[in-house]
């Protein structure tokens, strides 16, 4: 018993330590965010040069304009990233994703917000 609470608690302190420092930072979300947003949009004009050309200039520039809706709450093994959407502090608005080590879930998704099966 004593040798399986010794390796169950090793293996813990090693998978928080491995946590902690992959914790997403606020670059590597905003890199995520333009990403997904290049990927709709590529969605919606097609995988063509113009379309590819579009949606990369886009997601490059709305980028910075995420990275100032966002607010971050670090907790030391992960992170939870809010997106406000609506400009004020209305739940409806709100997209929530949970960063952790170098993923990120979507969490809470805005109200009216489309689901799309991509």
């Amino acid at each position: 018993m004593r040798s399986f609470l010794g390796t169950f608690l090793t293996v813990l302190i090693v998978v928080s330590v491995a946590l902690a420092f992959t914790n997403p930072g606020p670059d590597d979300f905003q890199r995520f965010a333009e990403e997904q947003l290049e990927e709709k949009i590529i969605a919606e004009l097609g995988d063509e040069p113009l379309g590819r050309a579009l949606a990369g200039a886009g997601s490059r520039f709305v980028g910075p304009l995420i990275r100032e809706a966002t607010e971050r709450e670090n907790l030391i093994l992960f992170s939870r990233y809010t997106l406000n959407l609506g400009g004020s502090e209305s739940s409806g608005q709100r997209w929530v994703f949970i960063g952790a080590g170098t993923y990120f879930i979507e969490w809470q998704r805005p109200e009216g917000l489309r689901q799309d099966s991509n």
